[in-house]
Formats: structure tokens, sequence, C-alpha cells
């Protein structure tokens, strides 16, 4: 399976490309519930397939790539994973970038890089671009494990390196 989430994630609810998205990682068009008032994230997973997608109102995004209705919920992160964990099933299909589940650090960096941040206390490095950034969490081995897309947390002009 192939799925753009570079070309989707910043997407609201209600456009056709998210439709399609979902339709493609089989979700139905119901599935997503209405936000209330007093929370600000909903979330939708398909275990069998490895992903979990989070949705955002726009009031909550941290950095908004470009601009949307009001109200608009936002899908502001696509979560991709490479082993079996919970009740997820690893990711069969193929990474943003270049990447592959097993690669190591300095594998992601040669592709890359340097990060813009790296946090070693859940082994994990993220890259900003201008459009989204991108998360990557490495298991106590040191392999990719989970490759995660999402909108911007901060603002970055650097342009998103070629697919």
């Amino acid at each position: 399976m192939s799925i753009d989430v570079l070309s989707v994630i910043g997407a609201y609810w209600g456009e056709p490309q998210l439709r399609d998205f979902l339709a493609a990682l089989q979700f139905p068009a119901a599935k997503a519930r209405v936000i209330p008032v007093d929370d600000y994230a909903s979330y939708l997973q398909n275990q069998r397939l490895g992903v979990e997608l989070t949705f955002q109102i726009l009031a909550r995004l941290k950095v908004q790539p470009r601009s949307y209705p009001d109200g608009a919920l936002v899908l502001m992160n696509i979560r991709l994973y490479g082993e079996k964990r919970n009740s997820f099933t690893p990711y069969a299909g193929v990474l943003p970038l270049g990447l592959h589940f097993g690669d190591t650090r300095q594998a992601l960096i040669d592709k890359l890089g340097p990060p813009d941040l790296v946090t070693d206390l859940v082994s994990q490095l993220r890259w900003d671009y201008d459009r989204y950034c991108l998360f990557a969490r490495f298991s106590a081995a040191g392999e990719l494990t989970i490759v995660a897309v999402q909108t911007p947390v901060v603002a970055s002009t650097k342009p998103a390196p070629a697919r």
C-alpha cells in the first residue's frame, strides 16, 4: 500500500483530498466524531494497517501552515507504526521521504540532514519544514519504529526535501 501522507497533512475535514485519503485507509466517512467545545482532538485508528490519525480544532494548532475556514477540524498528525505495538499491526506501506522501518538514526540524518530536535528520553528526532514536521522514534536497538508527520510545531522556512 502506498499513501501520500505528505500531501494530505494539514487538510481539513470536508476537503475532497482528505475524504479520498480516509477511504484509502478504509475509514468510513462517518467514523470521525464531532469534537465537543471543551475538547480539542479526535483520533481515528486502523490498527490492522498500523495507522493512527489525529485531528485538531484550528484554534489549537501551534502553527497554521495555510489558511483555513473558521472552526476547521485539521488532520494534524499521521502516525505509522513499524512494529507491533499494543493492538497496532506494523504498517506495511511505503514511508515518506525514502525512509524504512529499521533505519538507524545515522541513516535518517544521511537522508534528511541534521534533525532540528533530538529527544534522547524517548529516542526521538524531529525535522522541521515549512509545511510539516517529521518525527522519527527509535527502538532500544536504535532502529526506526515509528514515523509521524505532523503540522508544524514551530515556524520554519526550510522547504521540505524532495520526495
